[in-house]
């Protein structure tokens, strides 16, 4: 019995241990299996995320997308040209301009860059005395000088009236000059100007206030009524016309003493308040030049109005 005992517990034994032998055998592919099965799950888990991500927006999505970046591409330059084109003041040339041919007008751009604090007469043989140049206004929001202003509407205002063949003498060109109003009133005299028109902005304390006025000069100082029935026709279509091409609020025609430049010129004269530089809205309009290029086609289509009259 023992030695069957025995046998029995050896046959156990090996058994056992041909178990064990499989059992380790067995474990080594299962974990390499385990271990090839994680890396596979691994890279199919990223693909699949990046596929989703790709395929997340509808193909009709992706098409609105690619033509809207499309079309904002080609937009950009259009943008850009449109900022950076050259004003153009439209309906300035052509048979109803045609009276403007060999007209000379003198244009002068009010102010400069100088203040010139010294005096002159305020009208020939007057003994009150006026300050030469005391400087003009800044805009409000743009702060841009006035002379600035004027000379860059008077310059374009030049270039119409030329284009229609009138004779254009300026009584400056630059900002850098020094020229007293009695000055200005004498070259537009030896020019034997058919007008005189004098560009100009408003300001106030009342940064309200808006709107285009055109001064002339009274009869306190000037005598020569032909002369101041002339300055009267041509402010009144001046200011029409203005008026008309900018939308701007009509502030009328004013009679003035009170200005050096009136009193010593003998030809037809007229000074455009082109707006109150005070009010931010206008001020931001007259640093355009679109707005420029209305304000010059108003002043031409009026000047030329006034000769055919």
């Amino acid at each position: 019995m023992r030695v069957i005992f025995m046998r029995k517990f050896q046959t156990g034994l090996i058994l056992l241990s041909i178990l064990l032998i499989f059992s380790a055998c067995g474990s080594k592919p299962t974990e390499r299996s385990i271990t090839n099965n994680t890396r596979q799950d691994t890279s199919v888990a990223k693909g699949d995320i990046k596929n989703n991500t790709t395929n997340t927006i509808p193909e009709k999505t992706q098409t609105n997308i690619a033509q809207k970046e499309g079309s904002d591409t080609k937009e950009q330059p259009a943008v850009a040209a449109e900022q950076t084109a050259e004003p153009k003041v439209s309906n300035i040339s052509g048979s109803e301009f045609a009276i403007l041919k060999g007209k000379v007008i003198c244009v002068d751009p009010g102010h400069q860059k100088k203040v010139d604090n010294s005096t002159e007469p305020l009208a020939p043989g007057s003994s009150i005395m006026k300050v030469k140049n005391p400087g003009g206004a800044a805009g409000r929001v743009t702060g841009v000088p006035e002379y600035v202003l004027n000379l860059n509407v008077s310059e374009m205002l030049k270039k119409e009236l030329e284009k229609n063949g009138a004779k254009v003498v300026m009584t400056r060109e630059a900002n850098d000059v020094n020229l007293g109003n009695v000055k200005r009133a004498e070259i537009a005299n030896e020019a034997n100007a058919d007008l005189y028109i004098r560009i100009h902005a408003d300001s106030s304390d009342n940064t309200s206030i808006k709107g285009i006025s055109v001064l002339i000069p009274s009869s306190k100082y000037i005598k020569d009524k032909n002369l101041l029935s002339e300055s009267k026709t041509a402010g009144t279509d001046v200011l029409k016309e203005l008026v008309g091409k900018t939308g701007a609020k009509s502030r009328g025609v004013v009679e003035r003493d009170d200005m050096t430049g009136f009193n010593w010129a003998k030809v037809p004269m007229l000074l455009v308040e082109m707006g109150f530089m005070s009010n931010a809205d206008e001020d931001k309009l007259m640093d355009t030049p679109e707005y420029r290029a209305k304000l010059v086609n108003g002043m031409v289509s009026g000047i030329a109005d006034y000769f055919r009259i």
